[in-house]
């Protein structure tokens, strides 16, 4: 069973659905061309405020086009940031400008996700189904750069824009960019003709090798945003890059729409309550998503299934009319053994530099989450909790006399401290305090 946390880390909160895009694969199941609620009353700053009252960690900022509301949303912004909450922005960067971006700094924005649904304008503008899209999405890219602002670019792939990865790519290799993702589109539950857009498994592979080529030639950092079963990945080096991944829906991340309804997932249509009923009940109510409820049987015996369940659940109902399923993209047949290996590895630094950007949650009276970003997180116990808040340094020897164990056992910890950025390689020179 997944370990319950008190609440979510993450929230994706869409403030919108309005857009001034109309994207071909917009998942959002609610999308209609006549939606418009921009001068409805939507209580901002009442969600706002259940979000610090429940101890949110980070809040991802979405729509539609957050942007659209943008000043309405500007003292919550400042809240959340006031009392300690990363916020992050999701945009099409299409209403950004060098007055506003200069604003999203000073606002404290953590960072900036932009989609861009391809480099070649024709493409871009037909997709998006705006005729200036391409144009105004990369003068917003280039604004929000300006600013020194962590900017990342992903472009939502379908049959339409596959081909059009390394040439998008090739645009941004002149920009600061944190990194570039490619990620299949979600099956929209609104769109019941989407297979001609929808890209197959040898696609995706396809999706993964771009991408490396793309940090090969560019040096850029690339992703892909999305979790996929691990039986989708045909080779080590992609499952290496790309996998690893667990669904946080409903496990550390939930979604709350325009409406103030309270899904576990953006993709998703099933409710779990309203803002207005609290964050606590809903978060409650998505239990059944960390009890294992909703393993496929398929997958019941495959060693991974603890960590992959299945692979994505919404694209599995999408598909068959129900979360216990596996997703369409596993494919049974694959049998490639995927090794443990770590990525961080201890050298002979006497000690290590702690993080000064830790936030700390307690959860129970044993453990607390120490938070450094949406991905960067661990459950530790007070005792180790205590030390890094008050230490500047780590060490081996720290931990061996913390937990009377050997320097083997500790490295292990160091390493995972290293993986989470937890801790960072100081020189080795540095002594611990």
């Amino acid at each position: 069973m997944y370990r319950k946390l008190i609440a979510p880390i993450n929230i994706q909160w869409e403030l919108t659905p309005d857009c001034n895009y109309k994207c071909i694969h917009c998942y959002n199941a609610w999308r209609k061309d006549n939606i418009n609620i921009l001068n409805t009353d939507i209580n901002y700053m009442a969600i706002t405020e259940e979000i610090i009252k429940c101890h949110i960690l980070h809040v991802t900022l979405t729509g539609g086009e957050p942007m659209l509301v943008y000043q309405n949303v500007k003292p919550c912004i400042n809240k959340l940031v006031d009392n300690g909450i990363e916020v992050s922005l999701n945009t099409n960067a299409s209403l950004i400008n060098e007055s506003n971006s200069a604003e999203l700094k000073q606002l404290g924005i953590s960072s900036v996700l932009v989609s861009l649904t391809s480099g070649i304008e024709e493409t871009c503008n037909s997709i998006t189904q705006n005729k200036n899209a391409w144009e105004m999405t990369l003068r917003g890219i280039k604004a929000l750069c300006s600013q020194n602002l962590k900017v990342s670019v992903n472009m939502v792939i379908t049959s339409l824009n596959i081909k059009d990865i390394y040439k998008t790519a090739s645009l941004l290799k002149d920009l600061p960019i944190e990194t570039f993702a490619a990620t299949k589109a979600a099956t929209p539950y609104s769109y019941h003709d989407f297979d001609k857009y929808r890209i197959n498994r040898k696609q995706l592979e396809y999706v993964f090798d771009e991408l490396l080529r793309v940090n090969h030639d560019f040096g850029i950092k690339v992703s892909t945003l999305e979790f996929y079963p691990y039986c989708a990945f045909s080779n080590q080096q992609h499952f290496e890059k790309f996998g690893r991944r667990i669904c946080s829906a409903g496990k550390t991340e939930i979604a709350i729409s325009y409406d103030g309804k309270i899904k576990a997932c953006p993709h998703s249509t099933h409710v779990y309550g309203h803002y207005l009923e609290g964050i606590t009940k809903a978060w409650n109510k998505m239990d059944i998503l960390r009890n294992e409820s909703f393993i496929p049987e398929k997958c019941s015996k495959c060693k991974y299934v603890l960590q992959c369940e299945g692979g994505c659940k919404e694209e599995a109902y999408v598909a068959s009319g129900t979360y216990t399923l596996p997703d369409p993209f596993a494919q049974f047949d694959q049998h490639i053994e995927f090794e443990a290996k770590s990525r961080h590895k201890t050298s002979q630094l006497s000690s290590y530099e702690i993080s000064s950007h830790l936030n700390v949650r307690e959860e129970n009276e044993t453990h607390s989450l120490i938070y450094v970003s949406a991905f960067d997180w661990i459950l530790a116990d007070k005792l180790l909790v205590n030390l890094l808040k008050e230490q500047t340094h780590l060490s081996e020897s720290n931990l061996c006399k913390l937990y009377d164990i050997s320097k083997e056992e500790a490295s292990i910890i160091l390493r995972k401290l290293l993986s989470k950025n937890i801790i960072k390689r100081g020189t080795k020179n540095e002594q611990s305090r």
